[in-house]
């Protein structure tokens, strides 16, 4: 009889395990969820996938830690279960979220995070909300607050590590419409407003 019971502790933890239920993770996860439903979530406006909303600054950090907990504890032993991989679209689309409406604080810890992101999850796992997180980042790139912009590069150069031939032309019309090409070059060249279409053409070419 006891031989039994051990067996079946032993299936039981191993279906756990399979599934990412062991050790602090669920706990973390829950929490997650908790701080997330003090928010809402809609469709984001370039239709790929959802984000996070609420402007309460003091929910905007509690998520934040909640989402840095969560990514402490994930490990080469329970990346691949559903549990974390299920979480990978309530993240992304609650650091977007941040990243779009949030306080200079708290964008530029959400602008931390997505560069951890970057090194919790592989190329595979983060590819399908590459260009959902690149389009916030790209904006608060030439942000005129120097830690937001830092922070925010960064994060980029993390995420750009993972760019592949398919998606440069989409990266690249995405720099071109959303004008944060032609910022970068004022910025960098300090060129006039209204002077930079010529030069803008040039570097397309």
């Amino acid at each position: 009889m006891k031989a039994i019971k051990e067996a079946g502790k032993k299936k039981k933890k191993k279906k756990q395990e399979e599934a990412g239920g062991v050790g602090f993770l669920p706990t973390l996860h829950l929490r997650l969820q908790h701080a997330l439903s003090l928010g809402s979530r809609r469709r984001s406006d370039d239709g790929v996938g959802s984000k996070w909303e609420c402007l309460d600054i003091q929910t905007q950090k509690l998520v934040l830690r909640s989402i840095a907990s969560f990514l402490d504890c994930i490990s080469k032993d329970n990346l691949k279960t559903p549990l974390v991989k299920d979480s990978i679209p309530d993240v992304v689309g609650a650091l977007v979220g941040i990243l779009e409406r949030g306080h200079s604080t708290t964008v530029c810890t959400a602008a931390a995070l997505v560069d951890k992101l970057s090194h919790v999850f592989s190329d595979h796992m983060l590819r399908p909300h590459f260009l959902h997180l690149l389009r916030p980042l790209l904006s608060l790139s030439i942000a005129t607050q120097l830690h937001v912009a830092t922070a925010s590069i960064q994060a980029l150069n993390s995420l750009l590590s993972f760019l592949t031939t398919t998606k440069e032309a989409q990266v690249w019309e995405m720099l071109q419409t959303s004008g944060t090409l032609t910022r970068l070059i004022y910025s960098v060249q300090g060129v006039p407003d209204g002077m930079g279409s010529d030069l803008l053409f040039y570097v397309g070419r």
